[in-house]
């Protein structure tokens, strides 16, 4: 986050900035507080309707692919080792023990 910047705006401008893509339909569904002596929430949108308007611009050392996948497949990349949020990979691993929370959610990412 930018000095003053609150955290939707970080999200819509990282968003633009790392995928060059836009959204007029965000919904926060998560705040994550650090488990340390750092006050450091960690902010979960969904941003909707995604629209290509822009190229990437990332800071040097960041590599990015964007690509589009399936729901499973977003699942799937969410539960592996390889993903970067062991917090959001337990909420992941938790719906996938409750076919309906799974299915809720799935419906909130796709209304």
């Amino acid at each position: 986050m930018e000095l003053n910047e609150d955290p939707l705006e970080t999200a819509k401008r990282e968003l633009l900035e790392e995928a060059g893509l836009a959204s007029d339909d965000w919904e926060l569904i998560k705040t994550y507080e650090f488990q340390g002596k750092i006050e450091w929430p960690i902010y979960y949108y969904i941003a909707r309707h995604c629209k290509k308007v822009a190229e990437q611009h990332l800071d040097p050392g960041e590599k990015i692919e964007v690509k589009q996948v399936s729901f499973s497949d977003f699942i799937e990349m969410t539960s592996s080792e390889d993903f970067g949020n062991n917090m959001f990979t337990n909420d992941i691993l938790r719906m996938k023990l409750d076919e309906k929370k799974l299915d809720e959610f799935k419906k909130k990412l796709f209304r």
